[in-house]
């Protein structure tokens, strides 16, 4: 986490929203490389005008189709595995 102010509200939302992941079982690290997204996203939302809060819910949503997005190809690709681990079983 960065060393920005605490009391700032998107900080506390960005807190929240890294207990939220952890309690959805998302290991530390990953939490910490989609966290680093995330600033990164809102970062350049925030150069391109929107206010620190908009900025925020729009890259949160962004990161969060993404991880969306992953897991439903996670699923599809193991499902793939798994007929084709069923076709080749003697």
């Amino acid at each position: 986490m960065s060393s920005a102010d605490p009391m700032n509200p998107v900080e506390l939302r960005i807190e929240q929203w890294r207990v939220a992941l952890r309690r959805q079982g998302v290991h530390s690290f990953d939490v910490e490389d989609l966290e680093d997204r995330l600033r990164a996203q809102a970062a350049s939302l925030r150069t391109a005008g929107l206010s620190e809060e908009e900025a925020f819910l729009v890259a949160a949503k962004r990161i969060g189709d993404l991880d969306r997005h992953t897991r439903t190809l996670a699923n599809e690709g193991s499902e793939r595995v798994w007929n084709q681990l069923e076709t080749a079983a003697p």
